[in-house]
Order: C-alpha cells, then structure tokens, then sequence
C-alpha cells in the first residue's frame, strides 16, 4: 500500500451514503463521519429523490466541509444510489454507510491500520444494533482472517457482514461490477455483492470491534419479510455454484425454499414476483423440476397455490427417495 500520498483532496476512502427522506437522521449519520479520527476521506451523498428537507440539510453541512459531495437522482432505490456513488470515488477503498446509521469515531482509523499491516481486500466488524426507545444490542459477525471457497459457502448459508461496517477495494468493484438494481434484490444487493467478491479469493478480515450502530426502526427495508425472502432467494439463485455445492445441497435445501417463498408469495397474491423468481431458477442447470409449477401459475394464476402444494409435495417425496 502507498503510503504518505492520501490527503483530503486525495482521499484514501470514498464513503457512500444513500438518503431517501432521511431528514430525521442524515445529521447525526454525517456527523459520525466528520468525527473520524482518520481524516483523509470524502462522503458521497446520492440524494434518491426525497422529498423533505435532505437536501438542504445536507448542503448547510457541505457549506463548512468540502469533503462532502451532493448528487441527486431520480428516485431508483438503494443499490442504484450506491452505484452511483461509487461511479464517483476517488478513493482507493469504498465505504458504505446509510443516512440513518452511525459510526463510531475510531472506525476508519481501526480498519486502515489493519489495511496497511494485512493488505486484505475487504474488512468488515462487529457493532451494535440501536432501536427507536435508545436501547442497544451487540450485532455479532464471524471474525478472523477468511478467503476462498469455504469462505464462501458460509458467505452463503447466511450474510453475517453488516455492509455498514465493510471497506473495500475499489478495484475488485470495479472487476465484479456494482451492485444489483433490479428492483426484486432491493434489500439483498449487499449480500449478493459480497458474494461475488468471495468468488474471486478475496481476502476478508472481520473484526471483533464494535464500531456502529445500525438503526432499527419499522419503517426499515428488512420490515418488509415476503419481499426480503424473495430478495434472499434470488441472491442465493444468483450465486448458486456447482463446483461449490453437491446436486443434495440444491435439491435438499435451495428448492425447498423457493418453493416456499413461491407459494408465500402466490398466496399473498404477487404473482408477478412469483412469476419472476420461477423463470430465474429455471435458469438453473437442474431447471425442469419448476417447469410444472411454472406452467400451473401461467394457467391459474393466484388460484394456483393448492395445485402447486401438491405438486411440491410429489416431487419432494421423489427426491428424498432418489437421495
């Protein structure tokens, strides 16, 4: 790592805070970035077409502190703004911090000093959780030195990286691509990234130090379960690998659970998301077994979900005796 060459015009992090009507909370979230102990950073604030006072928040702040840049967009959701964000940095190494969480002040500089002795490719850390009364709870993550293949197939049992605490390269970024816009992955487009970045043998080191707080409020993407159980199985579809993972781990588990979600989601009656996540996973290589299901949905459509049920269950009672 190049040291000595990182200024405030030269940062060494580009941080990228996303806001939606975030007025309540945007202040406090820039302040636990103006208050880093390491200096040398700049703060992207993508603006996703509030409609409150964000935007002049943010820009009475920026009076007094140019390390700050404004953009707006048009409203596109989260990954769009980070994306856009990120298209902007100057920095070797990207952060990424919602406009309603914090950071603790020692946070940057905790993680640079493990860049410069470690030169992983991400780190990520423990922190807190922070609800509406004021209360906290320790938010637990794995720690250690991690990388390759088994790494992975943890990654993908469950996201246990907070994004909120993650640093990254900027160059394996922009290797992998940015993240996931479509608008089915809204609220798992962290965990698909992370996900691809595992699959090139990136080094990650979690740290064991609390260093945020992430806010917790009900009006919070993960409120919503059906879509966030959609956005997890099309990450996992998305991610699925037959050089990692045995045709047991598929049949056993991945297609149980999008049955699952599918059946949730028909009796909810969202049938086009229904509709969606069959077409993604019969672009699996073990594709045929949704064919049926996929063909009961085009002819009864949110009449389906008994049809579907017993079908599910044939299949499922065929696969256990073929394993």
């Amino acid at each position: 790592m190049r040291e000595g060459i990182y200024s405030m015009q030269n940062p060494f992090f580009s941080i990228i805070m996303p806001a939606y009507n975030s007025a309540a909370y945007i202040a406090e979230s820039i302040l636990s970035v103006q208050n880093q102990t390491y200096k040398y950073w700049e703060l992207i604030v993508v603006d996703d077409g509030s409609i409150d006072s964000t935007v002049e928040i943010v820009k009475s702040i920026i009076e007094s502190d140019n390390r700050i840049i404004y953009l707006y967009q048009k409203n596109s959701k989260q990954a769009a703004a980070r994306n856009n964000g990120t298209r902007l940095a100057k920095g070797e190494w990207i952060a990424f911090l919602d406009s309603d969480d914090i950071w603790i002040n020692t946070k940057l500089q905790v993680q640079y000093e493990v860049i410069r002795q470690h030169n992983p490719d991400v780190v990520y850390s423990a922190g807190s959780y922070l609800y509406e009364n004021g209360s906290t709870e320790h938010y637990t993550t794995k720690t250690g030195i991690f990388q390759g293949v088994d790494f992975f197939r943890i990654l993908y049992g469950e996201n246990h990286i907070p994004i909120l605490s993650v640093v990254v390269k900027k160059n394996i970024i922009d290797n992998i691509g940015l993240q996931n816009e479509n608008r089915f992955f809204q609220g798992c487009e962290d965990w698909d990234l992370l996900l691809r970045i595992a699959k090139t043998n990136s080094i990650f080191i979690g740290l064991p130090d609390q260093l945020f707080f992430y806010r917790k409020h009900s009006q919070g993407t993960s409120a919503n379960s059906i879509k966030m159980r959609l956005s997890q199985a099309l990450v996992l579809l998305n991610n699925f690998d037959l050089k990692v993972f045995e045709d047991r781990y598929y049949f056993m588990r991945l297609k149980p659970l999008i049955d699952s979600i599918a059946l949730t989601l028909i009796q909810n009656g969202k049938i086009s998301e229904a509709h969606y996540l069959y077409h993604q996973a019969l672009k699996h290589p073990k594709k045929g077994w949704f064919k049926i299901n996929l063909l009961i949905l085009n002819i009864m459509g949110r009449y389906s979900f008994l049809s579907i049920r017993i079908w599910n269950k044939i299949v499922s009672v065929f696969l256990k005796m073929s394993f």
